[in-house]
């Protein structure tokens, strides 16, 4: 969550800086860091699951 903020945050201010108000880009970086939260902790599970199955079943992920 760390990595993600500060990728949020290193993003926003490169990308967006001097281009809108300072109030403006504060909502940028809180609007971006909610999305990735809310990304991560949807896409949790789907992680979790490939994995068990990959384990359960290498031959899945032979060509």
């Amino acid at each position: 969550m760390v990595s993600q903020l500060i990728n949020v945050i290193a993003f926003n201010l490169l990308a967006f800086a001097g281009t809108f108000p300072w109030k403006t880009l504060g909502e940028i970086l809180i609007l971006g860091y909610a999305i990735f939260i809310v990304t991560s902790l949807m896409d949790t599970p789907f992680v979790y699951l490939a994995r068990r199955i990959a384990e359960k079943h290498p031959d899945l992920l032979k060509n």
